[in-house]
């Protein structure tokens, strides 16, 4: 069964409610998934209408980058069509180098979206920019959302 879509930004364009994270495809917390394992995980979202991805080019093992982005991009070229249908999300200027986070000044921006703010923060930053989407994981890790 297909997400409720809603509103996305003041640009109108409707997205489902509830998304797909990728980040345990990549090396973050093991072992990286097998392109085969992340090609029928994808393809079932398709298939139950799951059309909003999550992910980020830290989404990669230790001391490299993009590793979740181009698993993605090897399950779009291999499944002609499935691009125009998907909303991918993706996190940037976040780069893991020497075991420190830093930003990278990228400024690409399509939307602007946050992740795990609290209702106070949320204001803030609205002060400062248009926020268009607030992303808040429902995982074993954070039952508290539930």
């Amino acid at each position: 069964m297909a997400s409720p879509l809603r509103e996305f930004s003041k640009s109108g364009q409707k997205l489902p409610a509830i998304g797909l994270g990728t980040m345990l495809m990549a090396a973050v917390y093991g072992p990286a998934s097998t392109q085969e394992r992340v090609n029928e995980v994808l393809n079932r979202a398709l298939e139950k209408g799951c059309l909003f991805w999550d992910t980020a080019s830290v989404y990669s093992a230790p001391g490299t980058l993009s590793d979740n982005e181009r698993q993605i991009g090897s399950f779009l070229r291999s499944h002609p069509g499935s691009r125009e249908k998907v909303f991918i999300s993706s996190k940037f200027s976040i780069r893991y180098g020497d075991g420190t986070w830093t930003l990278d000044g990228s400024r690409d921006l399509g939307y602007i979206s946050v992740s795990e703010f609290t209702v106070e923060q949320l204001e803030r930053a609205e002060k400062i920019v248009h926020i268009d989407a607030l992303q808040i994981e429902i995982s074993p890790w954070t039952p508290e959302v539930i």
